[in-house]
């Protein structure tokens, strides 16, 4: 029942319709602050009759340390979404959306809209439209300059084509969300005369509302589901600053993972934890301790259905939809991928297909592929006829 919160704080005085000093909004980890959410937030700020804010727009990341990525993460020139940046206060996942449109002519550059439209965002296009016969060959990159960010777009796509999605990670998360934050109070009438800055919201700053994510068994089911990086990656900090104490840091929260594990029988030594969402090639650990891992939440009747519930439906829905689906053995496995370049991983639950129903158990299984020499797709009709073969014989 765990919530994650976002507040909204100022300094200064309410005269009449007018905040004489700065409004601040500080983060605590929330990773599902997203478009609906900061706007709900904003017209609750015009609720309270405010109009001009005299101030400036302060974002306080506090919560956090200030170390965007994981350890051991590869992320040099990579700016596509997997690899989004870490920090207290964070929106969107900290990312944003771009479209791509062909112009209906050759030659003209097409139409690139970002979502959310923000001026923390410069775009640069240099793409063309071709003629229909020729391939497609867009590209979209981050570059990172100062507080802000540019997306360039370049290559060619074909008249007529439909329209493509990216969606790629933004550099500095507190100020995104702070920036976009603003220019919501100003599209909702609230005018706001200073800059939006970084800081740490004074002791004794007044609160203006508090706004609550929903419970952690809610947001356990994106995370897992549809294997969220950023999402592993902000609860891992929260667990520290929440256990060990403000700042968050991934090695405090490693080191409650660590605290649980051993008092499940996995003892400290045996295993490298680097990151909280696996992106990182530091981490070792064996499908028997990811099973004991398994059979303990599954024996744990407090967690149990919420746990089991979060993971992918193999065949049916996030991480593995597109697994076995369509065949008898959907809805027969509940589990959660892992992948990298020459990785990929599925652990989870299964259960005898052939057995009646009220003699089928549960078992846990744990598969781990490393230095593959072959597709992914290849490996994925490996680890299905393993999970296939298990169902059948159990």
């Amino acid at each position: 029942d765990y919530k994650f919160k976002t507040t909204i704080a100022y300094d200064g005085i309410k005269d009449g319709n007018t905040l004489k000093g700065n409004l601040y909004i500080k983060g605590y980890g929330d990773p599902k602050l997203v478009t609906e959410e900061l706007l709900l937030m904003v017209g609750e700020i015009r609720n309270t009759g405010i109009e001009v804010i005299s101030g400036d727009i302060i974002a306080d990341d506090s919560f956090f340390d200030g170390e965007r990525v994981g350890n051991g993460w590869k992320i040099n020139g990579d700016s596509r979404a997997y690899n989004a940046r870490i920090g207290a206060l964070s929106f969107n996942f900290n990312t944003i959306a771009v479209d791509i449109e062909p112009a209906e002519s050759r030659r003209e550059r097409p139409e690139v809209i970002i979502n959310p439209p923000t001026s923390f965002v410069e775009v640069v296009n240099k793409a063309i439209t071709k003629n229909r016969r020729i391939g497609d060959n867009i590209t979209v990159d981050r570059l990172s300059e100062g507080d802000e960010d540019k997306i360039i777009v370049d290559g060619e796509i074909s008249v007529g084509k439909k329209g493509i999605r990216f969606y790629r990670s933004i550099s500095n998360p507190p100020i995104y969300t702070a920036t976009v934050f603003k220019e919501f109070l100003e599209k909702e009438g609230i005018t706001v005369k200073g800059e939006v800055i970084s800081g740490i919201k004074p002791a004794d700053a007044v609160e203006l509302l508090t706004h609550e994510s929903a419970p952690l068994s809610i947001i356990i089911r994106d995370l897992n589901k549809m294997s969220n990086n950023f999402m592993a990656e902000q609860m891992l900090k929260t667990m520290g600053a929440e256990v060990k104490g403000v700042p968050g840091t991934a090695e405090k929260g490693l080191t409650v993972v660590r605290e649980y594990l051993e008092g499940i029988g996995i003892p400290n030594g045996t295993y490298v934890l680097a990151d909280g969402s696996g992106l990182s090639r530091l981490n070792r650990m064996t499908p028997s301790q990811i099973i004991k891992v398994l059979m303990t939440m599954y024996d744990d009747f407090k967690f149990q259905a919420e746990y089991v519930s979060s993971l992918s439906i193999m065949g049916v829905d996030g991480s593995l939809k597109h697994r076995m689906d369509g065949s008898t053995l959907d809805w027969m496995v509940r589990g959660k991928t892992g992948t990298l370049d020459g990785v990929s991983a599925v652990s989870g639950y299964t259960t005898c297909y052939s057995c009646s129903i009220n003699k089928r158990e549960v078992f846990a299984f744990s598969i781990i592929m490393n230095n593959l020499k072959c597709d992914v797709n290849r490996v994925w009709q490996i680890q299905n006829q393993i999970i296939s073969s298990l169902i059948d014989k159990m």
